[in-house]
């Protein structure tokens, strides 16, 4: 058996009947000019008025007023083209999300608005977007801010220490911190939220302490090579900083009792980083410094400074 039309049509064998295989999104559309002027139109006018009223008689005020104010369009002064048009619909998303979860939503909206509307422009927005904007610039805030606190940690190291090798290999201690903690935030269940962001400004500050310590007193040894001074700087410095993070440990274990959970996540920031900050230092820092850190005149800055001045004397 076959259809009688010629064509966006087929047989279905099993109710014995012809249905029509055009969908909405096969329909051309009205030609602009035509489309406009019913839009224009008194009688479309009037459509919309009876809309209303009826919808209103059969108790559905709330849909008429929301019909009004979340979808509709705008005509210029002389009604003869489209300024604006919106239309609007519930989605259901959750109230708070991720970067990475937020991002997920708008690539999909926005990939299904290209898709079925290519060619009209326009956007897609929702209350979500607003938020997430805000996010996307906090993690673009939390990188740079990580990036400058490491340039002005090498740069102070410098300054103190004069020596660009002990500045070097701190800084790569306080980005391994860093570069750690990032890995733990999966693991503890966290993600990259308004709190998070914030969090990761603070990494370097809190990882610098220990760090600067005891490179400084690792130069205040009297002997030159690097396992005498490793050793120098743990006995000096390494009881001080072990206690000092003792202490912060305890202070910030205190805020795991609070009821509020941002207080409760600022103490669980403090507590890894302090963690990680003291257990790097002793445990990767120095045993890196026995290993490749300066000894003798290697890396000081002032000491290549006088030897390039005197060349230049000759």
């Amino acid at each position: 058996t076959v259809c009688s039309g010629t064509g966006g049509c087929e047989w279905d064998a099993v109710y014995g009947s012809c249905h029509p295989t055009i969908t909405e999104f096969d329909y051309p559309g009205l030609p602009a000019g035509d489309f406009i002027r019913h839009l224009a139109s008194d009688e479309y006018e009037a459509y919309m008025k009876l809309r209303s009223q009826s919808l209103r008689a059969n108790g559905r005020d709330y849909e008429d007023s929301l019909e009004k104010s979340l979808t509709g369009f705008r005509l210029n002064w002389a009604k003869t083209a489209l300024q604006v048009a919106w239309v609007s619909f519930n989605a259901t998303y959750r109230p708070q999300n991720t970067v990475e979860q937020a991002n997920g939503w708008y690539d999909r909206w926005e990939a299904f608005r290209l898709r079925h509307s290519p060619n009209i422009g326009g956007f897609q927005t929702t209350e979500m977007y607003r938020f997430m904007v805000t996010q996307n610039e906090m993690v673009r805030a939390a990188g740079s801010g990580i990036f400058l606190s490491l340039l002005l940690a090498l740069l102070v190291l410098l300054l103190t220490t004069k020596n660009w090798r002990a500045a070097v290999l701190g800084v790569a201690n306080i980005a391994a911190i860093t570069s750690v903690f990032f890995g733990i935030l999966p693991c503890i269940g966290w993600s990259l939220g308004e709190n998070e962001c914030i969090f990761l400004i603070a990494v370097v500050g809190l990882s610098v302490d220990y760090t600067v310590h005891l490179i400084h007193a690792y130069f205040l040894c009297e002997q030159d090579d690097r396992q005498s001074r490793a050793q120098h700087a743990l006995a000096e410095m390494g009881i001080s900083v072990i206690n000092s993070a003792i202490t912060t440990l305890l202070a910030s274990a205190v805020l795991f009792c609070c009821g509020f959970w941002f207080f409760v996540q600022f103490g669980g920031f403090i507590f890894i980083v302090i963690g990680l900050a003291i257990i790097m230092s002793i445990f990767f820092l120095m045993p890196l410094m026995m290993v490749i850190g300066p000894e003798g005149k290697q890396g000081d800055l002032r000491w290549m400074c006088r030897r390039r001045g005197s060349r230049r004397a000759r």
